[in-house]
């Protein structure tokens, strides 16, 4: 992607980020109270760049994606991030929004950076789609399920630890024999 487009956000306490459009996003500064949305077209391509970025929410997603062809979440060489959920689910639309990065879309993580997740009361990372995993550093904290895809879950590299409640990771289609499964080709896995 071209970073010299990108467009650059400063986290606010109490002010959720709603991306609507496909492009370049980078993410930084600490906040509370708030919840990144990805709400673009159904052949729009997000990459979101994490860089030294730390979303902590109550009640909701941290990062909620809502529609969009693919997201790329892409963890910033040699930074830190951090996605929190503390509390009970509260829920704002149709959706049963369950986990501290909740996808409705493709969702990739990759990068070189770091990446905490925590999610108190449900999951770490769902994705409703496919979720593949190619690099950065993830540690995923959950009550429930640490890091799920409903289509597949493939993972190729990066350095994951997940300490979850339930299953650590976890695909399940019911509805297609053919998808609901999980693709280990690479990576470190604690």
């Amino acid at each position: 992607a071209d970073v010299s487009e990108a467009v650059y956000y400063t986290v606010q306490d109490g002010e959720n980020i709603t991306i609507t459009a496909e492009g370049v996003y980078v993410l930084s500064g600490t906040a509370e109270n708030m919840t990144v949305i990805i709400s673009a077209g159904d052949s729009d391509k997000v990459q979101l760049v994490l860089s030294g970025a730390s979303v902590a929410n109550a009640g909701h997603a941290a990062l909620y994606i809502l529609s969009a062809d693919k997201v790329f979440l892409t963890l910033a060489d040699r930074t830190e991030n951090a996605l929190t959920v503390s509390g009970e689910f509260r829920q704002t639309d149709d959706n049963a929004v369950d986990a501290a990065i909740f996808s409705k879309s493709d969702l990739v993580i990759n990068g070189s950076g770091s990446l905490a997740v925590s999610c108190e009361s449900a999951h770490g990372i769902v994705s409703k789609d496919d979720l593949k995993i190619t690099g950065g550093s993830l540690s995923v904290k959950a009550a429930k399920q640490g890091i799920t895809g409903k289509d597949s879950l493939r993972i190729a590299g990066g350095s994951i630890t997940v300490d979850a409640g339930t299953d650590g990771i976890r695909a399940k289609n019911t509805e297609d024999a053919a998808k609901g499964y999980v693709y280990i080709r690479g990576g470190a896995l604690d």
